[in-house]
């Protein structure tokens, strides 16, 4: 199971580095750190209304760059308190 769960992990993360810059840095920052909306906006100074948009569209493109079998796992990683 834990291999699994290392293989997923790894799928994730190559997928995340082959988006744009500006997608990378949203998706890092939330899946990776576990930041809040609030808090990447102002981490890189950007409008809240950008960050959440570049959010799901970055989010969008990597459910399309990843296995069908791993996008439960993508869901669990986006809830509160958890991340990569």
């Amino acid at each position: 199971m834990l291999a699994a769960a290392n293989e997923s992990l790894a799928a994730v993360h190559a997928a995340v580095a082959k988006l744009p810059r500006h997608y990378r840095q949203v998706l890092s920052l939330r899946l990776v750190h576990g930041l809040e909306l609030q808090q990447i906006a102002h981490s890189l100074d950007a409008p809240l209304g950008t960050v959440k948009a570049q959010l799901n569209r970055g989010l969008a493109l990597l459910r399309r760059a990843l296995p069908a079998g791993l996008a439960p796992a993508l869901a669990a990683l986006l809830t509160p308190d958890r991340g990569l």
